[in-house]
């Protein structure tokens, strides 16, 4: 689909001009400044923020951005480098001045010219890094300094604040001058604290002061960091209303979907050729998702240059029939062929721009459209709807490897704008369902006397985490894969066992599960004298269960999406030795949320070990946490159980 006005590109690089802390305003430090060594007001903080200021005045192009820290640990000296990112020829960065200030009061100003770094490169555009590390720097050290940052008088930035910060606060203060030269409206969506209030003046200026920010919340299974941290953004519209715009912005957006994926005659007998023989609407489709998973898609490779498609004869892609010719595209691109290849053979469809869970949460205060790019790809995130034995059935053509029928999990769960009938509307997709995303963990283990373990153990996957480790073999390649999922193994893995990947099944398919099998080894019984003792579940014995350590909670629970996990261990039990405990059955349940299960049997030489676990919620608020938490302590004193083996021989 043709890229975005350019203004949406530069306001999503805006994004990597405000990197979190780098940045400080000279000024005299105060003596209570030089001697803090903790801070009462930010407990074990590896660095606080003394004072941020951030100044924007889009009349004249400008922003400046100051910094003060304090670095009360090892760990917080980190924050002397400086990592400040840019759009070559949209955005220049300037008069970078800093120093560092001891708490002896002796002062030692940066002197080295920042380096600068490419980032990212394509024929569109090019993203850079000022680079610098202010020197001397030691605990207790106060780093202090500046940037500007310039762009051209074509462009228009409104800022985000970023009130809240990786780090606690004790003053902050933004002014942003909106621009005389736009029409329309200046928007803000404020989520501040209590108390804390956007100013504005007569003359376009907007002010804000805040004090004591606590650093921002990192919890594990947390929403994404903009969807729940402080902040202020602000933007341009030519609609005073969330009716109106998402009304006729949803018509224009519409109309270049409909126009990329129009009719085309040649399109049309290729579809037709490919769909032959396939008697339902849902063969068709199916048949027509597998010829569009079969191109190359250009996200998880790379796009042709505008010398390569030439040299091939080709155009650059302006419709979905150019896709198709060029059997390759960008996974917007490919969504929106499968739109027109579907609409070919007669089968309503419709496509829907989706908000990345990954990234963000879609927000319709927001009167933009840039909430439904991929921040990382700069494309827009769209899923396919068609109509299938009378329903509605949610597909993502765009994301390689996904199964038909299924959405990755980024996409799932999801905000957006789609295309009806009679319109456009605003709508959300289904979820990950437990029965789409299926792990199921089986071992094979002999144990000898010593207690040592040899055996297979095979993993077979489908839904969110197939889809993971496939685009991973893409991008990163197989054997990087394969180093990266040894390493998952160990923190499932008991402690003293050893697991290596062998190989996988199904690594590049897309229908199908996919499976690993994991030669296993090593120490796993315990002997205790005439006793021996085994872990009750070998894949949950030594990982650290979510939530159980975590006492309250500040944000909700996001698991990305629900799931059903099976484990099924053999244990064949050494000559001499038979079972005098196993633990008891156990079934634990989270009411319309999740269910547990553990079984055990032995059966002569051969103890059987079953442990289910269904999950069928994504989303839980920190007012339900105390519940969730319940149950999942139940489940790591379930886990941690151990079969009692006692030897039998005189």
């Amino acid at each position: 689909m043709p890229r975005s006005r350019p203004w949406m590109l530069a306001v999503a690089v805006i994004g990597l001009l405000l990197p979190v802390s780098v940045f400080a305003q000279i000024q005299p430090p105060t003596p209570e400044e030089l001697a803090m060594k903790a801070d009462p007001k930010a407990p074990g903080a590896a660095a606080v923020f003394l004072n941020y200021e951030e100044s924007t005045d889009d009349n004249i192009n400008f922003e400046r951005i100051s910094v003060r820290i304090k670095v009360l640990t090892e760990k917080g000296k980190e924050l002397a480098t400086v990592n400040a990112g840019y759009l070559k020829k949209v955005f220049t960065i300037s008069d970078i001045k800093g120093r560092t200030i001891h708490s002896d009061g002796s002062i030692y100003p940066l002197e080295v010219k920042p380096e600068t770094l490419l980032v990212n490169k394509s024929e569109e555009f090019e993203v850079n890094q000022k680079v610098f590390t202010l020197p001397n720097v030691e605990v207790g050290s106060i780093l202090e300094y500046t940037m500007e940052v310039h762009w051209g008088e074509e462009w228009a930035f409104p800022p985000t604040w970023e009130v809240q910060q990786d780090y606690f606060v004790h003053k902050a203060h933004f002014t942003f001058v909106k621009t005389k030269y736009i029409g329309g409206y200046t928007m803000f969506l404020p989520v501040l604290p209590e108390g804390a209030k956007v100013k504005e003046d007569l003359a376009g200026r907007f002010t804000l002061d805040v004090t004591d920010i606590p650093a921002g919340p990192k919890e594990e299974y947390g929403p994404p960091e903009n969807a729940v941290r402080y902040r202020v953004i602000f933007y341009y519209s030519g609609y005073s209303n969330k009716e109106d715009f998402w009304k006729y912005a949803g018509e224009r957006w519409a109309k270049n979907v409909n126009r990329f994926a129009g009719e085309d005659k040649k399109l049309a007998e290729d579809a037709q050729g490919l769909v032959a023989g396939a008697a339902t609407d849902e063969a068709k489709a199916r048949k027509l998702y597998d010829a569009v998973m079969a191109l190359d898609n250009t996200d998880f490779s790379r796009r042709k240059t505008k010398t390569e498609l030439k040299d091939l004869h080709l155009k650059e892609a302006r419709k979905a029939t150019d896709i198709w010719n060029q059997k390759s595209g960008e996974s917007d691109d490919l969504a929106l062929l499968y739109l027109a290849l579907l609409r070919s053979v007669g089968i309503k469809a419709y496509a829907m721009a989706v908000t990345d869970r990954g990234q963000g949460i879609f927000n319709p205060n927001i009167f933009s459209f840039y909430q439904f790019q991929d921040h990382r790809r700069d494309v827009e995130e769209i899923v396919v709807v068609a109509e299938l034995g009378g329903k509605d059935v949610f597909l993502d053509p765009g994301q390689r490897y996904c199964t038909f029928g299924q959405l990755s999990w980024r996409h799932a769960f999801a905000g957006g704008i789609r295309q009806t009938e009679k319109g456009t509307e605003l709508a959300n997709t289904p979820g990950v369902t437990y029965k789409d995303a299926v792990m199921t963990r089986t071992a094979g283990l002999t144990v000898a006397a010593d207690g040592s373990v040899s055996g297979t153990a095979r993993i077979t996957l489908s839904g969110p985490e197939a889809l993971r480790w496939r685009e991973m073999a893409l991008t990163d390649g197989e054997d990087e894969t394969k180093t990266q999922f040894n390493h998952w193994l160990e923190g499932i893995l008991p402690e003293g066992v050893h697991g290596e990947l062998g190989h996988f099944l199904g690594l590049a398919e897309t229908n199908s599960v996919l499976m690993a099998v994991v030669p296993l080894s090593g120490q796993l019984g315990t002997l205790t004298g005439q006793r021996m003792f085994l872990p009750y579940t070998v894949f949950t014995s030594r990982k650290n269960h979510p939530f159980v350590e975590d006492a309250t909670r500040m944000t909700a629970v996001d698991m990305h999406f629900a799931e059903t996990v099976k484990d099924e261990v053999d244990y064949t039990l050494p000559e001499g030795y038979a079972v005098e405990t196993l633990p008891a059955d156990a079934t634990e349940s989270l009411p319309q949320h999740a269910i547990y299960k553990t079984a055990a049997v032995a059966a002569k030489n051969v103890v059987t070990v079953n442990r289910n676990m269904a999950r069928n919620f994504v989303i839980i608020e920190p007012g339900s946490y105390g519940q969730l938490r319940e149950f999942y302590q139940k489940l790591a004193a379930a886990d941690q159980q151990q079969i009692v083996l006692t030897h039998t021989e005189k």
